[in-house]
């Protein structure tokens, strides 16, 4: 029996095991209204229940998987963690090639029903304001069982190349099939509107260097490229071995690279212009391909209004924001920067640190981050 017939059979016996169920279901609705008339006639019967798992990975500390959130630091997952499998208490953000990793990812499933088989992509990336999978490796797959309100970890085991070593960026992508549980798109992933999705994009760094990292942009954007410090509480909360006897300094070097930072493009013969002005580094884009700004706008402003929370059931308005907003980022492109780091005149005990934050200034969002970890 060829494939193809196998799955026309498997398909057909599924449809009719659903039909069953549908009428056992039909069958005992109507006895249990029977009884309820009959002896409990002032009583209302209850609600159909409609059962549905809940998967997301959290964004930050306190996420619950509600979206979409806004200005809230999400490049920093508290649930993805890497570490040498010689040192799986170290956690690490720089890669060594030839070197086997261990890469945990925990998830959550906040629904009702068991999910038998919950799986974990897992991406790696040039460090990246904002994320699309067709800029980025697929390092592998992994699944799991979750049960209903219940926490659970997947690991991956990964030996890097040259090409993958040094500064990257990482990101897990939660999806189940049965139940039905997927994420919002295929390429673009945004965790700001998508709890399938969550990313670690912290980076270690030497003073007076060239830093790396690309911008995930539509053809027709107007984005803002910001440097912000961070305070010593969000490097407590990272828990990175780094940090231990290290002190966070703010000093007159690092003063003056917050007000003038040297970010710079590498355009590749794109029509892309930059600015810069006291707020950061305006990024413009006017590639004649895909949505204008406007149409940008109005399919985020529906996406706020239609996806929203806990909501399982998909009306036909939800799927149409849907699919506009698939088909707003099927045309997304990469733009590489460079950001010159300064001689910050740390000490080996010294440490700076700060986010590189973009901004949507059509949305006016906070789309995407990398935190930089600065040493001597």
């Amino acid at each position: 029996m060829s494939d193809k017939l196998k799955l026309k059979k498997f398909i057909e016996s599924f449809k009719e095991m659903q039909g069953d169920l549908d009428k056992h279901k039909k069958w005992n609705k109507a006895r249990y209204l029977y009884m309820l008339r009959k002896f409990k006639k002032d009583e209302k019967p209850p609600e159909d229940f409609n059962g549905s798992s809940y998967l997301y990975v959290r964004s930050f500390e306190g996420d619950n998987g509600n979206r979409p959130f806004s200005h809230v630091p999400h490049w920093v997952s508290p649930d993805i963690k890497v570490a040498p499998l010689s040192g799986l208490g170290s956690y690490t953000r720089e890669l060594d090639a030839g070197k086997p990793y261990r890469i945990n990812c925990d998830l959550r499933n906040a629904g009702d029903l068991h999910v038998p088989s919950a799986k974990v992509e897992f991406f790696l990336t040039t460090p990246s304001l904002g994320f699309d999978t067709r800029y980025s490796d697929l390092l592998g797959v992994t699944s799991t069982w979750m049960s209903p309100m219940s926490t659970n970890t997947t690991t991956l085991d990964h030996t890097f190349s040259n090409t993958q070593s040094g500064h990257r960026c990482l990101f897990a992508r939660v999806f189940s099939f049965a139940p039905q549980d997927i994420p919002v798109q295929d390429y673009g992933l945004d965790p700001r509107i998508d709890r399938h999705v969550a990313q670690l994009n912290l980076n270690i760094a030497q003073q007076n260097m060239p830093y790396s990292f690309q911008l995930i942009h539509l053809p027709m954007a107007e984005e803002m490229i910001q440097i912000r410090p961070i305070t010593e509480k969000d490097l407590l909360e990272l828990g990175h071995p780094m940090m231990k006897n290290k002190k966070l300094v703010v000093n007159t070097a690092f003063k003056k690279f917050l007000r003038a930072p040297k970010i710079t493009a590498k355009k590749d013969g794109r029509s892309l212009k930059t600015g810069t002005t006291k707020a950061g580094i305006l990024v413009g884009s006017n590639v004649k391909k895909g949505m204008g700004t406007g149409e940008q706008r109005k399919i985020h402003d529906m996406l706020n209004r239609y996806f929203v929370g806990k909501e399982q059931g998909v009306g036909d308005k939800k799927k149409e924001v849907l699919k506009m907003y698939r088909e707003m980022n099927k045309y997304a492109l990469k733009t590489d920067f460079e950001l010159q780091i300064p001689h910050f005149d740390l000490s080996q005990n010294e440490v700076i640190a700060f986010d590189i934050v973009n901004t949507n200034k059509v949305t006016n969002q906070v789309k995407g981050g990398i935190r930089l970890l600065v040493s001597a």
